[in-house]
């Protein structure tokens, strides 16, 4: 199989974020040791690339979540708290 065509087949599959952490390591891997070709070494830098993107793009997606999940969580012990009057919140 072409670089190009495995390229393909890659990006219509779903990665996840370990699988894209995951390769990442592996081309930063290649990219130091320099012992691949110079055209190959742009594909393989353009892919990280996209790699890193994806990447901070699922970070971004997965802290919105959890800020969300926190405040729902701090509003309803807010609410729980309001509710048991002066006396039997101490």
């Amino acid at each position: 199989m072409t670089d190009m065509a495995k390229a393909k087949r890659d990006k219509s599959e779903e990665i996840t974020f370990e699988s894209a952490m995951a390769r990442l390591e592996e081309i930063t891997r290649q990219l130091e040791a320099g012992e691949i070709a110079l055209d190959q070494m742009i594909a393989t830098f353009r892919e990280g690339m996209e790699l890193v993107s994806y990447c901070s793009k699922k970070l971004e997606e997965a802290e919105l979540i959890l800020e969300k999940l926190i405040g729902d969580a701090g509003q309803a012990i807010q609410v729980e708290a309001a509710d048991l009057g002066p006396e039997e919140a101490e």
